[in-house]
């Protein structure tokens, strides 16, 4: 796949795509905005075609002749219709048709199908990108059915459920796959049940219409990353590594602005329990610095409970959050700028850390850094504090075959050596010069990573040529 489109009928239905898209250029034909741009080195252009089937296939057209995408995804909310599909759970298409066409007249009339098949391989990686999700939904797959009308009653539902056996209804993807069977465009339709397609329809839409949208656009970019991951994974082997698994603190982040402030925090609140009566450890803690907390806090409490030790991590995270979000931490100097090239030259770029899922997930979305980043890992997703299984976990997932682990301990420089990895030392705030010396290269700067990449590629391409 080399040029997406995406389609959602209302702004509510792509807002959160476009906060993920590298925005390049916005076009407008007949009234449509045409979000042109990329995401993790896939062309994509997102658009919002208004409600109905006549403007969906309009939409769907123009993707097709002015900007020539390869497939299509049709992304928004539905009223459920199954009696197993509820409010919040995704429904992917296997097929769509028009419920408002007779059958007769879809079957003896151009171009002769009564229902239009969803692409297998779309189909493939959206249950897969709903399995890695984060999302907690039920996911069904099934018949998806559309018409000109917002179904809103009892006796309608009864009728469509009758005649189509579908999972859901909603007024456009018939018409978005009517127009990519004619063309031969593989598409796809997901969708997040917003009502019930009943007497109470309007007030469940109400209610549940911006969440149920936001639901699909992340399964979507789910997908975009498993398209990326499998783009790269596939280039010739004189290309450049597959990937870069980055550590997050000390690496990327610089975890020092909020380090102290939110020890002490924490530390302020054991003292208040009288749970501490000394100063706060903070330069053991930078001795220990990069090892999952479990075991921060072992060091750090030794002759506390176990029930302190988690009460005590709890209250840390929250603080660091908070620190987070307000602004107080930063990235080393040109990570954004780095993580550019890097995927400006085909390579995919993870994190590996021994920091918490929540922790993580803030970093990464208050600076915006899943435009460049196909999966971010914490330790607590494996049953293992080491974080060599946690990067092995990564090589499996998205069958990485050469790589490197870029970090500022030797907890990455091991993680990249029991994986055969090439390990990348960072002599940043936090690194140790003996810890350093194991690593197979030292970078003062990640804006050092572009000779390392173009190093390797050329040695690759000699390879290749003998």
């Amino acid at each position: 796949m080399n040029r997406i489109g995406i389609i959602g009928a209302m702004q509510i239905e792509i807002d959160l795509l476009l906060e993920k898209l590298v925005i390049q250029e916005e076009q407008t034909i007949a009234g449509m905005p045409f979000y042109i741009g990329e995401f993790m080195g896939i062309e994509v252009i997102i658009t919002r075609s208004g409600v109905g089937k006549v403007n969906a296939a309009a939409c769907a057209q123009t993707l097709i002749h002015k900007f020539d995408v390869d497939s299509i995804i049709n992304t928004g909310v539905a009223g459920g219709l199954h009696p197993d599909v509820k409010v919040g759970d995704l429904v992917i298409s296997t097929n769509v048709t028009h419920h408002d066409v007779s059958k007769n007249q879809m079957k003896n009339l151009f171009p002769f199908k009564e229902e239009f098949i969803a692409s297998k391989e779309l189909v493939e990686l959206a249950r897969k990108a709903c399995n890695s999700s984060s999302l907690r939904t039920r996911v069904h797959e099934g018949r998806i059915v559309s018409g000109e009308c917002f179904v809103e009653d009892s006796k309608l539902k009864a009728k469509l459920i009758d005649e189509y056996a579908p999972h859901c209804t909603e007024m456009e993807g018939a018409a978005i796959g009517h127009v990519a069977y004619i063309n031969d465009i593989p598409f796809l339709v997901i969708r997040c049940i917003s009502d019930s397609a009943d007497d109470e329809a309007q007030v469940s839409y109400d209610d549940f219409a911006k969440t149920a949208a936001n639901y699909c656009s992340e399964i979507i970019v789910e997908m975009l990353k498993n398209i990326s991951s499998n783009t790269y994974s596939s280039k010739g082997e004189n290309d450049m590594l597959q990937a870069l698994i980055f550590d997050m603190d000390g690496t990327l982040f610089q975890t020092d602005k909020i380090l102290e402030l939110s020890l002490d925090d924490t530390f302020n609140h054991l003292r208040s329990l009288q749970l501490w009566d000394t100063v706060t450890p903070i330069n053991k803690y930078r001795e220990i610095m990069g090892v999952p907390l479990p075991q921060v806090w072992e060091a750090l409490l030794p002759d506390h409970s176990i029930e302190v030790r988690e009460q005590t991590d709890a209250y840390f995270l929250d603080r660091l959050i908070e620190n987070i979000k307000s602004g107080k931490g930063a990235l080393y100097s040109n990570v954004k700028e780095i993580f550019t090239y890097i995927k400006e030259n085909n390579c995919s770029i993870y994190i590996a850390s021994n920091g918490l899922t929540e922790y993580l997930r803030a970093i990464v979305t208050y600076y915006a850094l899943d435009k460049w980043v196909t999966e971010t890992f914490s330790i607590e997703q494996i049953q293992s504090l080491n974080k060599g299984d946690l990067v092995k976990s990564i090589m499996n997932k998205y069958d990485i075959k050469e790589a490197a682990v870029v970090g500022d301990r030797l907890s990455d420089i091991n993680a990249a050596k029991d994986n055969g990895l090439l390990a990348i030392g960072c002599n940043f705030d936090f690194a140790q010069e003996d810890e350093l010396a194991q690593a197979d290269i030292v970078i003062d700067d990640l804006m050092e990573l572009k000779g390392i990449l173009s190093e390797v590629k050329n040695t690759h391409a000699m390879n290749y040529i003998k």
